[in-house]
């Protein structure tokens, strides 16, 4: 008797949706979405005259950031590069920290500008579409309840030094360290030169009190002079 084949299972196919929500949540796709909405912020930004849709866009970002409208292009496109680059296995992954310090360094901006208004008045100022727009208001409020006026700079201070930091990676912190080394080698040799030059000129002792011989003969030949 003749023994049957056993029969594969087949592997279940994925589903339309659940193959349309890899896709959307590729990195380099995230990505690319991202940069061409920051050419499409940044054109309609530009732009003199904007149509329903792009005027739409540029009301509601100003509306949530406020100034910080300038800045969301570039924010957009710093994160969106990466995301496309991380995708890309032939091209080595840019630095993480350099989307993080573009995103602090927009957070610092948009409270600092909040911060510069008056709370009384800031409220109005945000829904005007100036000052760091709601969510700059929102955070800025937060931070004075929390830790006064004072503190809340100190925070935007911190958010900016640890930005540029991120975003320079190790530049600023080698660069920090090579004016350092400058200074301290252009003190030395300053130094040394000073000492070079006291030892070639060495200075003029100062004289103990003793009259030279032509100053005796002027006092000998001239003495109604020195009495008047």
């Amino acid at each position: 008797m003749a023994r049957r084949k056993p029969t594969r299972k087949k592997q279940a196919q994925p589903s339309v949706a659940q193959t349309l929500l890899d896709v959307l949540t590729r990195p380099g796709f995230v990505g690319s979405v991202l940069v061409l909405m920051a050419i499409f912020t940044l054109l309609s930004l530009m732009s003199g005259s904007r149509g329903a849709l792009t005027g739409a866009w540029v009301e509601a970002l100003r509306g949530w950031f406020g100034v910080g409208v300038w800045m969301a292009p570039l924010a957009l496109g710093v994160i969106g590069l990466w995301l496309v680059f991380a995708a890309m296995e032939q091209i080595p992954t840019p630095a993480w920290r350099r989307p993080i310090g573009v995103f602090v360094l927009f957070m610092a901006f948009i409270i600092g500008a909040s911060l510069l208004i008056r709370p009384d008045v800031r409220a109005e100022v945000s829904a005007a579409g100036s000052a760091g727009g709601r969510v700059g208001t929102e955070l800025a409020n937060l931070l004075q309840m929390s830790i006064t006026n004072i503190g809340a700079w100190a925070f935007v201070t911190f958010l900016v030094v640890a930005g540029v930091i991120f975003l320079t990676d190790r530049l600023l912190i080698d660069g920090i360290a090579r004016a350092i080394l400058i200074l301290q080698f252009g003190l030395v040799n300053q130094r040394e030169r000073r000492a070079a030059h006291e030892h070639i000129n060495p200075q003029v002792p100062l004289p103990l009190g003793d009259v030279s011989f032509l100053q005796r003969w002027r006092d000998r030949l001239l003495p109604n002079r020195i009495q008047t």
